[in-house]
């Protein structure tokens, strides 16, 4: 089957709105203590999807989501399983290249689940089209410790800061 280079304006405006919260430079932690185990095993999460996002690797970024995790970017439907959070990153990656800087804001840590309020900021660019586009966003995780004792996404919501252009 050949794919065709043609980006959705959906699809676009889902890429700008993921990568709103593209970056060039390093996460930060500001001033949250770093001695709680679990959430330095959670920080390091945070640190893995950075990464990912910033080299496009798809396996790196859905490998950190638990199987019945559930993807919501702001101005598409849920991907709701890996298999769907798969395909939705496979679509990002196909269609812009991202640098995205995670700073860590709030992390809190329940017993078995976590979340964690991040702020990003960053640099989309669109793949075939030289067009280049800023990226802030507001993001909430929702972390489960597996059996394992691995720490994964359960649940990711990010919303732009953006304000539409007029």
């Amino acid at each position: 089957m050949k794919r065709s280079s043609f980006v959705s304006p959906r699809c676009l405006l889902v890429l700008i709105i993921v990568l709103a919260a593209c970056g060039g430079a390093s996460s930060s932690t500001g001033t949250i203590p770093r001695t709680d185990p679990d959430r330095v095993r959670i920080e390091a999460v945070l640190k893995r999807y950075e990464t990912a996002l910033n080299t496009s690797d798809t396996n790196a970024a859905v490998g950190i989501y638990a199987d019945d995790a559930i993807f919501m970017p702001q101005g598409s439907a849920p991907a709701v399983g890996r298999t769907a959070i798969r395909q939705a990153y496979e679509q990002i990656f196909a269609a812009v290249e991202l640098r995205v800087a995670f700073t860590i804001d709030e992390v809190n840590v329940t017993g078995d689940a976590a979340w964690m309020r991040t702020h990003s900021i960053g640099e989309l660019s669109v793949r075939g089209a030289g067009m280049k586009v800023p990226g802030k966003n507001s993001e909430l995780f929702i972390f489960e410790k597996q059996k394992t004792g691995e720490w994964r996404i359960a649940r990711y919501l990010f919303a732009t800061q953006l304000s539409p252009k007029s």
